[in-house]
């Protein structure tokens, strides 16, 4: 077993998303400030003066699809642009996304999601992977090796250590079974746009993406430090004014100031009953997706139940219970559409949930009955698209007490990835 591997097991999936509302959510805090949501008049009947409606800001995503030199769907990465400040929106977040996610393909047949573009091109697999993560996708592009360096090409050169060979299949590898070609060694390496590209792109059926997925992440937080505060790459036109941008316009702003850098956790899939056929099939968390997007491009997010959508944040100080309270209302049907977390705020003695409408308080208390004792209040916010605030309490501490997350015994070695 090799050290990569080691750590993979002594890691769980929980662990990817310790961290990740921390990091992430920086970008909302300002938004979140807007007094209103910071200062709640605990259970004041605000809606008989209606207070004015808040908007979620907006966080517009990209689909990059990075192809081989066989056209098949090496990697995938989901780009975030942060929320403006004052009129300007700089800086955001790349979710790599395993291109073997378990999902169900435009033919109905359950499979890997970067095969979606086999089947009908870059519509179908941005459709498959809208519904893998829940989210709508502003736009998307597919580009093989030489479209990536010219994407990269105001990046200059990155550095990386490298934990394993990286392989790629020759044209003719898939005809008469012909050993991959090497493409770097393992170690360290500094490489140009051309480089980033090469290991974008080198794809080998002679390894499983969960090996590959360590240096996918590797590569984006070596691009992510060559960004630092913010990059002028000017690699694409500016968008016309009120317009959306295109996928290489919305990079360059992402580039434009500081990039987070995400990768899903992922299991391999082995049981027979789910994957009789053993392909490289990979199974994504539910509640790391939810949280990742909620938290870093709520207007993205695609509600998927007839129920109310809800708001949840936190100021206790600890991710994984917030990612845990995200997984138990997931479980009883519930749209999580925002999530934050600031610990600079007091943490309540008990959970509250807050409703914006009257309507909505029997399902809203339904929800927050799921995470132990509540206090339950009409809200004096209303944000657009958010049905209910459930604020987490020192009481959702103690009843979660040590019980361990959902999903999140240890896997066997080897079978994921902890790049988060």
């Amino acid at each position: 077993m090799s050290a990569i591997a080691a750590r993979r097991r002594r890691t769980t999936i929980a662990a990817l998303v310790v961290g990740l509302v921390a990091a992430m959510v920086v970008p909302f805090l300002g938004w979140v400030a807007a007094d209103a949501l910071r200062s709640s008049k605990e259970g004041q009947d605000a809606l008989a003066g209606l207070q004015p409606l808040v908007s979620l800001p907006p966080t517009p995503t990209a689909l990059l699809v990075a192809l081989d030199g066989q056209d098949r769907v090496a990697s995938l990465a989901v780009f975030a642009l942060a929320p403006p400040v004052e009129g300007v929106a700089r800086g955001g977040t790349v979710v790599v996304v395993p291109a073997g996610g378990d999902t169900f393909l435009p033919d109905g047949v359950r499979g890997r999601v970067g095969d979606a573009y086999a089947q009908g091109g870059l519509d179908a697999l941005q459709s498959s992977v809208e519904g893998l993560l829940g989210i709508s996708i502003s736009d998307s592009v597919a580009l093989d090796a030489a479209g990536l360096a010219d994407l990269f090409s105001g990046l200059g050169t990155i550095e990386l250590n490298l934990d394993r060979a990286v392989v790629a299949d020759g044209p003719e590898a898939a005809a008469d079974g012909s050993d991959p070609v090497e493409v770097y060694p393992p170690g360290p390496v500094v490489v140009d746009a051309d480089g980033i590209a090469e290991l974008l792109t080198a794809w080998s059926t002679t390894e499983s993406e969960i090996d590959r997925l360590p240096r996918v992440d590797a590569v984006w937080r070596a691009v992510a430090d060559r960004v630092g505060s913010g990059l002028d790459v000017g690699s694409a036109d500016p968008v016309a004014a009120g317009g959306t941008p295109s996928v290489p316009q919305l990079i360059d702003d992402v580039f434009a100031g500081t990039l987070q850098v995400h990768t899903l956790g992922a299991r391999l899939v082995t049981d027979e009953a789910s994957n009789p056929e053993r392909i490289d099939l990979l199974s994504l968390d539910a509640g790391e997706i939810t949280v990742v997007f909620a938290t870093i491009a709520p207007s993205a997010v695609s509600p998927p139940y007839p129920t109310i959508s809800i708001y949840v944040r936190s100021s206790l100080g600890d991710p994984a219970l917030t990612r845990r309270a995200v997984e138990t209302l997931i479980l009883a049907n519930a749209n999580v559409v925002l999530v934050t977390e600031n610990p600079e705020l007091a943490v309540p003695a008990e959970t509250t949930v807050a409703y914006i409408d009257d309507n909505d308080q029997p399902e809203s208390e339904r929800f927050a009955a799921q995470l132990g004792t509540f206090t339950s209040l009409q809200s004096d916010v209303r944000i657009d698209g958010i049905d209910a605030i459930v604020t987490l309490g020192e009481s959702y501490r103690t009843a979660s007490g040590t019980a361990a997350a959902p999903g999140t015994d240890a896997p066997a070695a080897g079978t994921e990835t902890s790049t988060g």
